[in-house]
């Protein structure tokens, strides 16, 4: 048992954390005043525009945003009418766009401009700003997963001794009596490596398998009726697929056919028997609509949430202009003449600059996959929880780009041994993720910084679960040291949440040269230090309250 921090104790710890969040919004928007209009430094930091909020200019420095932010009328205009062509008719839709592309390219000889209207001829020359090569990485995932479902199929087709397809075929049938459906087959299939699932086990409890059929690990790891299901055209759709091409969320092949084959959801109602066993029943018409109904309610919620995001986004923007100072480095520039950028302003830059990442990278994922709800295709939630809100590296990946963390996890981690080789397989995995991301120094020492800090974390954890310290966990002097412990913990989760900071500001932020000059600047501030430390001490313990209040709400 975890002792449980009172309420006052609680209280403190929740003032503490929002007089630092209140000081560290009043002193980043005084510090951006330098830079707006009347202020001292006013046109010294590159990519701040005119905006639309109170008359206040916007950070739009990063390159990647101010493209989004500017081309995102126009792509929520294309996404609402691919989504009403697809549902209108999805199969017409397709042949027609393709079919009048074709004819479009015969004629003006690849849509030459010149040949509408000579007045469009310099549109010739222009090739837009998002490349083929730009969108590759995630492309090249697409493929990998591709080729490894297939791959994985054909295995198991091999180890199973028979054909997996009127296995999966049944699991969509409706049970008719005297008829084996769902129940009659034991098909002992099961591939450590895909981690799919055992079954025979399932066959035993139909309850739990339909469960399943709702659920994304599902159709992530269970493979496709028939090999045919693994075509060119299914392959082609996934990989080009309007609203997760540019961007993503990243799904698996299995994932995403699966919901091209079966777009109707199961729904069910569990009916207690006295055995204990769960009855499936079909529903009436008037309860799937209500079922229907709620999808779209939770949709619109989404949009909701969206806009929210997209919302703070601008907020932050408009009153906090960090990423310029960070990408410029004008601290470092301007000092010399006068700015006032000491260890504070240092530690301001940092914080606000993973707050805009977050938050861009928040709008911009939840865009995407609100585009694809509207079209009937449920990607994974890339951002699950706020990046202030973790004090561990492995619940940080859990939660930021989940997508492409589920995609890792399934065809690298568990390949490579899984919990069994954790310690060694991290390096290759976080070597190739820096990779993929961009061939660049400050990448590589991001990947080495994140295994550094996370190498420590892992062998504390198993230390802490090993079997043998469980007859000293029954012992008094566990109970007695149980206080300590607990606020140890806090304490190096604290120190952790600082590694993590100090990574992910080394590979996207401000390179290594930044994070370095950062370290110098806070060890010339032991004060600044402490004070640091006890808001991360104190975030830790409402963190280990969440977390706590998240278990037994699960537990319900």
């Amino acid at each position: 048992m975890q002792p449980a921090a009172g309420p006052m104790e609680l209280t403190i710890y929740a003032l503490v954390v929002g007089t630092a969040a209140v000081h560290l919004a009043c002193k980043g928007y005084l510090f951006s005043q330098n830079f707006e209009n009347g202020g001292r430094w006013r046109g010294y930091a590159p990519g701040l525009q005119k905006g639309w909020l109170w008359g206040r200019t916007v950070d739009l420095s990063d390159t990647q945003w101010r493209e989004f932010r500017g081309g995102m009328g126009l792509l929520a205009a294309a996404f609402t009418a691919f989504a009403g062509a697809s549902r209108l008719q999805r199969a017409l839709a397709i042949w027609a766009a393709n079919v009048s592309a074709l004819l479009a390219v015969r004629v003006w000889e690849g849509f030459k401009f010149g040949g509408i209207s000579p007045g469009l001829a310099y549109l010739d020359a222009l090739r837009g700003p998002m490349r083929w090569e730009i969108c590759f990485n995630l492309s090249m995932l697409r493929v990998l997963s591709f080729s490894l479902d297939l791959h994985w199929r054909a295995q198991q087709a091999q180890h199973a001794g028979a054909s997996l397809g009127s296995h999966y075929h049944h699991t969509y049938q409706q049970d008719q009596p005297g008829t084996p459906g769902v129940l009659g087959h034991r098909l002992q299939a099961k591939d450590p490596q895909s981690g799919a699932f055992d079954h025979e086990e399932d066959a035993a409890r139909p309850a739990q398998l339909l469960r399943k059929l709702q659920a994304a690990r599902w159709r992530q790891a269970t493979p496709l009726p028939s090999q045919a299901d693994y075509d060119l055209p299914t392959f082609l759709a996934y990989v080009f697929y309007p609203p997760l091409y540019l961007a993503g969320p990243i799904m698996t092949y299995q994932d995403f056919a699966w919901q091209l084959r079966q777009p109707v959801k199961l729904w069910r109602r569990h009916v207690s028997q006295p055995c204990g066993v769960t009855e499936v029943a079909t529903v009436t018409t008037a309860a799937a609509a209500a079922a229907a109904a709620a999808a779209t309610q939770n949709v619109l919620l989404y949009a909701v949430r969206f806009a929210a995001d997209w919302a703070c986004l601008e907020l932050v923007t408009h009153m906090l202009y960090f990423n310029s100072v960070a990408k410029h480095r004008l601290g470092m520039w301007f000092k010399p003449h006068g700015l006032q950028y000491g260890p504070m302003e240092t530690a301001l830059t940092g914080f606000w600059v993973l707050c805009f990442m977050w938050l861009k990278f928040a709008t911009i994922w939840r865009f995407f996959r609100l585009a694809a709800l509207l079209d009937g295709i449920e990607p994974p939630e890339n951002m699950r929880r706020c990046f202030a809100n973790n004090y561990d590296v492995e619940g940080f990946f859990k939660g930021w780009h989940c997508s492409f963390n589920a995609w890792l996890v399934r065809y690298m981690y568990i390949p490579l041994g899984g919990t069994t080789y954790r310690l060694l397989n991290i390096w290759p995995i976080f070597f190739f993720v820096a990779v993929w991301h961009d061939l660049e120094v400050r990448l590589l020492a991001w990947a080495w910084l994140i295994c550094l800090a996370f190498a420590p974390e892992l062998l504390v954890k198993r230390a802490a679960a090993s079997q043998r310290l469980a007859p000293w966990r029954q012992t008094a002097m566990f109970r007695q040291a149980l206080i300590c412990r607990w606020h140890a913990a806090v304490g190096l989760a604290a120190l952790n949440i600082g590694a993590l900071m100090a990574a992910n500001l080394a590979g996207f932020v401000v390179g290594p040269e930044g994070v370095r000059e950062l370290a110098s600047q806070l060890l010339q501030q032991p004060g600044l230090m402490a004070a640091t430390f006890l808001v991360f001490f104190s975030a830790v313990q409402l963190m280990f309250w969440l977390r706590r209040r998240e278990e037994q709400e699960a537990g319900c």
